[in-house]
């Protein structure tokens, strides 16, 4: 089986079966448990622990027939139950009320009673501009969060119970593990190869003056810089020093200079994610399952790229052998201060 997670996206799932005939049918391919709408839940044990990957509804199936049967294959693919929230076009008119109860409010009517909601008390005044939706509530919650610097995901208890998360990326949290490249004989590496570039080509500063088309009030949303923690010692902002780049406001109205400019920190924000890596690993190597948005500390990369990333996606592949994680990453700043023995991460 393949579960693949993504940072700000629906976490899938893609099962695989060997099939044959069996009593003149291929039974598995009419399996009620594998039809259309049916719930798979897919967890691997740790420490005793149950860890739940993905929780969701089947939603296709790709068949290989082969003649005589044997050879033949079904993949059962399928989402997280974030999935449902797409299925209905809503309309919707949200005036006097926060960005908040606008998130409490989907995340209840789509079945997601445990949240974990950020309240930045944005409120939506009808007489200013109230927060309309014209789209499905997958799509409408993600456009609100993403203006407000916050991202939509779900997490899972021991049981399986689903935790709707609308906030901040844990940024100055713990890193949950380290992955090791150019270890020694006390610690391994748990990576055989890890791959990392850089760009450096994006906008480090918002500049314009909106003019709201309903109440005719100009509004600032410049930004001087990324505001989000920093996983680094030198941000983007000092490594191009000589070579910023700016980018222009968002016309979209706005209430006030506050809300404009939190839409701008949320764009340069997102932009700021200017090194990428990825690495692969096994459950094996590492006795842990790696998971997006969490944090994990790179080891032995050298004094620039050694320190903490934040995991941007995994691809768990699992079968009966073998339990192994593609890893991707990315940082908003780079350095890590050299040990006086030598640079970070190196043993030397």
């Amino acid at each position: 089986m393949e579960v693949r997670e993504q940072l700000g996206d629906t976490t899938t799932y893609t099962v695989f079966f060997s099939e044959d005939v069996c009593e003149g049918d291929f039974k598995l391919l009419a399996h009620p448990s594998l039809g259309p709408c049916k719930e798979i839940a897919i967890w691997v044990e740790v420490d005793d622990k149950k860890v739940y990957l993905v929780k969701g509804p089947v939603s296709s199936q790709q068949i290989k027939l082969v003649a005589g049967g044997q050879g033949s294959e079904l993949q059962v693919q399928g989402a997280d139950n974030t999935i449902k929230m797409k299925r209905e076009e809503r309309e919707q008119d949200f005036a006097d009320v926060d960005d908040k109860s606008i998130y409490s409010t989907i995340l209840s009517r789509n079945g997601f009673p445990k949240t974990d909601i950020k309240d930045q008390g944005h409120k939506n005044d009808e007489a200013k501009h109230s927060k309309k939706q014209n789209k499905d509530d997958l799509n409408f919650l993600r456009n609100l969060a993403s203006e407000n610097g916050l991202y939509f995901w779900i997490e899972y208890d021991e049981q399986g119970m689903e935790t709707a998360n609308v906030k901040e990326l844990p940024l100055e949290g713990k890193p949950s593990l380290k992955l090791r490249i150019n270890g020694d004989d006390k610690d391994r590496n748990n990576i055989d190869e890890l791959n990392i570039s850089w760009n450096t080509d994006v906008p480090t500063s918002v500049v314009g003056k909106n003019l709201d088309s309903k109440t005719k009030n100009k509004t600032d949303p410049a930004v001087d810089e990324p505001g989000q923690f920093k996983l680094g010692e030198k941000s983007l902002v000092l490594i191009t020093e000589k070579c910023r780049q700016q980018a222009r406001s968002s016309p979209k109205p706005a209430d006030n200079d506050g809300r404009a400019q939190e839409r701008s920190k949320a764009a340069l924000n997102e932009a700021e994610w200017f090194i990428r890596a990825n690495c692969s690993t096994s459950f094996d190597r590492l006795c842990k399952v790696v998971r997006a948005h969490t944090l994990v500390e790179i080891e032995g990369a050298g004094s620039r790229h050694s320190g903490p990333y934040l995991v941007s996606g995994v691809t768990h592949s699992i079968d009966a052998v073998s339990y192994k994680m593609q890893v991707e990453l990315i940082r908003n700043a780079w350095d890590k201060a050299a040990n006086k023995n030598g640079l970070s991460g190196l043993g030397m």
